[in-house]
């Protein structure tokens, strides 16, 4: 299993993330820093289950993105604890998880009924990764703010114990604080 990971993780994180890149009101360029403030781009996408989900419509809320794809072991590893995050705020209609995923709907559909995400899934959200969002690493990680800015961007997936500081723990940090404010 190490050897399997050790393998993939060089592939899912060699992808760099694309500095220089044209940036427009529709799109958002981001170092790979943790801390921003750029506005969350305008989109519009269908969730795997139907819903529509217009960014417009966002506002007011904390916005969380996992941009992921299937073979991307990472990705993998980080969704159990990505829905304990998202059990965290069940109950707080003021956060939505959003994860667009690289992968089409023919592809996902039998991996999710064997592997639980309780993110609300995007498929086949290439050009809104690529494009829109300009993700070039994966699992790459946005949240938003309430007023629609992006103010943390983690890429890539660190764990450690549970309160120690790995990227979904950052995560929930930075969700509680938005969730204050």
């Amino acid at each position: 299993m190490l050897r399997l990971f050790l393998l993939w993780m060089p592939l899912c994180l060699s992808l760099t993330w694309t500095a220089g890149l044209p940036s427009t009101s529709d799109k958002v360029e981001l170092q790979a820093g943790k801390t921003t403030t750029q506005p969350l781009p305008r989109f519009q996408a269908t969730t795997l289950d139907g819903r529509q989900v217009d960014s417009r419509a966002l506002k007011g809320k904390v916005v969380v993105l996992n941009f992921w794809f299937i073979a991307c072991k990472p990705c993998i590893m980080e969704m159990p604890e990505l829905n304990e995050l998202v059990e965290t705020f069940s109950k707080d209609t003021n956060v939505v998880f959003l994860a667009p995923a690289l992968d089409g709907p023919a592809a996902l559909k039998p991996f999710l009924l064997e592997k639980e995400f309780r993110y609300q899934v995007i498929p086949a959200a290439r050009t809104l990764a690529k494009e829109t969002f300009l993700v070039n690493s994966y699992p790459t990680h946005l949240v938003a703010d309430k007023k629609g800015n992006i103010v943390y961007r983690p890429v890539g997936y660190a764990t450690t114990n549970k309160g120690e500081g790995g990227t979904v723990d950052l995560m929930r940090q930075k969700i509680t604080a938005l969730l204050k404010d």
